[in-house]
């Protein structure tokens, strides 16, 4: 396929949880990737379940199975799987048979074209069940108008993203099952390539484990990452409202000639949520900048922890510090490499060493067949 921005390895990253599905859509996806014919790998989160269905998945060099030895939730699993990664794209798959693997190839056609990221977005409108659509659309709603961009679906699992570009934004997006909507945000927010892909799905096999208290953390996890980049989008409207109230208010109070302490309280208020606001946007704004030059993302390297008591065998991804001079790499931009400086001499701060606790370690395991 000629004019192909992407030539190299995909990583599908499918997180399971008690998915009775989880082999045959494993065995979907590998046969559309084998069809694609691209360089791929496969890699299961098993996030402590207790059915025995990744059992029956056989591993090879494409296909491996990580045991997460606690359950860790939705969003962590997504997180290890696009830390092990090793491919440059990471398509993130549902285990509960709801997407046609036969997507896939859709998902990369928009990333040779040159987005940062394709989110999927279900047709489909009773997808979940009844009792959670409200609480998904007022979700949805808030998040429109908080970024300014139309939505169509702000939590489907099925998306693909550069795995570089995914992992500077793994920090701020939660371990729950609002990752698929913080994530999104990040991005969007961050003036990414995002693309909308529209998708037909089927019903999901097995039970769902998403509680009424999961919309709650998603909404707070909306509004803190509309915090984290654009503080002013959610400070400005209920500043504007006590102004608003405190300038009628005044207006009535010099009617009265008698200027009360509510007044005060409202202008004061409004003022100061305001200017919160103004000064949260210019932190935002420095953090972007900072994004540029932070250490490039290094080789995935192989270490082994002791985590919550069970020794398991972890990939990290490491940051490599980049020599720099006035902000700029040192070294040419014709692949030499870089001078060899010192820390101090390129004015960045050694490699700090993760604490081991901090470390989640999963394990992969051998199959029984």
């Amino acid at each position: 396929m000629s004019g192909r921005l992407i030539d190299g390895k995909v990583s599908v990253v499918i997180p399971a949880y008690n998915e009775p599905a989880l082999p045959r859509v494993v065995q979907e996806v590998r046969d559309e990737m084998d069809r694609l014919g691209r360089p791929y790998e496969i890699l299961i989160i098993d996030d402590a379940s207790s059915l025995d269905s990744a059992d029956e998945i056989a591993q090879d060099e494409t296909v491996r199975v990580y045991r997460q030895p606690v359950n860790r939730g939705y969003g962590a699993s997504l997180k290890e799987g696009i830390l092990l990664a090793s491919g440059e794209v990471v398509v993130t798959f549902d285990g509960d048979g709801q997407h046609r693997p036969s997507d896939i190839g859709r998902f990369l056609e928009e990333m040779d074209l040159g987005a940062d990221a394709v989110l999927g977005a279900r047709q489909k409108h009773l997808h979940s069940h009844l009792w959670r659509m409200p609480g998904k659309w007022l979700l949805k709603g808030i998040s429109q108008y908080l970024s300014r961009r139309k939505i169509p679906d702000i939590n489907c699992g099925f998306r693909a993203f550069r795995t570089e570009l995914i992992r500077q934004y793994l920090p701020v997006c939660c371990e729950r099952f609002s990752f698929s909507t913080t994530s999104a945000l990040a991005l969007l927010l961050d003036d990414s390539k995002v693309l909308f892909l529209k998708l037909d799905v089927a019903g999901r096999q097995g039970r769902s484990t998403v509680a009424p208290r999961d919309g709650l953390v998603a909404l707070l996890s909306v509004v803190q990452v509309i915090m984290m980049f654009a503080p002013l989008r959610v400070l400005f409207p209920p500043s504007l409202i006590l102004l608003s109230l405190g300038t009628i208010m005044l207006t009535l109070d010099i009617i009265r000639l008698d200027i009360t302490q509510a007044t005060i309280l409202l202008l004061s208020n409004g003022l100061l949520l305001f200017f919160f606001g103004l000064i949260g946007d210019q932190i935002a704004a420095v953090r972007r900048r900072l994004l540029l030059i932070l250490p490039e993302a290094g080789p995935v390297e192989t270490d082994t922890r002791l985590h919550n008591g069970v020794r398991g065998r972890v990939e990290i991804a490491r940051a490599k510090p980049v020599a720099r001079v006035d902000g700029a790499p040192v070294g040419d931009d014709q692949g030499k490499q870089p001078l060899k400086l010192s820390h101090e001499e390129a004015n960045v701060a050694p490699p700090a060493t993760a604490p081991e606790d901090d470390i989640a370690a999963a394990e992969p395991y051998e199959s029984d067949q």
